[in-house]
């Protein structure tokens, strides 16, 4: 069964040119086969399994992160889209909280300080996927950075959405505990 909210099916455009829109949704044959065989529609907290939990919308505090970039729900740019779909997966163990990001488009602060309220864990562990920072200005970065060094995770692992920028200011700011992860990276927890 796939788990994810309702709003993954959306139609998503990015404009960074008002004469050239580019369509970012779902390909249209995964939205054909999701309308057609279900899914279960994430709409709060969820439990997948007796370890495994999704976090649901995550919630906006933070007034620094936000969606990382020009997304909107129509291709004429006049409806902001908030990315509600994102979610995160997030399990414990003996170190703490681990956080499976897709995109981070809430923030990554904003997604652990979620995980952190559903699961009543305050230790973070580790931190791996898109931090979607790509986007991220000096304020954003500066900030994220500091939060983070709060959370004193023991493994931030970052892709995709990073960004090159990103992952060098993390690189310097966590030496000991920052990698960039790909596609077949593997992490093992106790």
């Amino acid at each position: 069964m796939v788990h994810c909210h309702p709003d993954v099916i959306l139609e998503r455009y990015s404009i960074r040119d008002p004469a050239s829109p580019r369509m970012v949704g779902i390909p249209f044959a995964c939205k054909e086969r999701l309308e057609r065989h279900g899914f279960n529609a994430v709409v709060s907290g969820t439990a997948v399994n007796r370890r495994l939990n999704l976090t649901g919308p995550i919630p906006r505090r933070t007034e620094y992160e936000d969606v990382g970039g020009p997304f909107f729900l129509d291709a004429g740019g006049t409806r902001p889209d908030p990315i509600h779909d994102d979610l995160a997966l997030w399990f414990e163990t003996a170190e703490g909280l681990v956080v499976v990001l897709g995109c981070a488009h809430a923030g990554i602060v904003n997604t652990v300080d979620c995980c952190r309220r559903q699961s009543g864990v305050e230790r973070v562990h580790a931190l791996i996927g898109g931090f979607h920072l790509v986007n991220a200005d000096e304020n954003r970065l500066t900030k994220t950075i500091a939060a983070l060094r709060t959370m004193d995770p023991d493994l931030l692992a970052a892709c995709h959405c990073t960004g090159a920028r990103a992952v060098e200011r993390l690189k310097t700011a966590f030496p000991e505990t920052f990698i960039e992860c790909h596609g077949g990276s593997v992490f093992r927890c106790r």
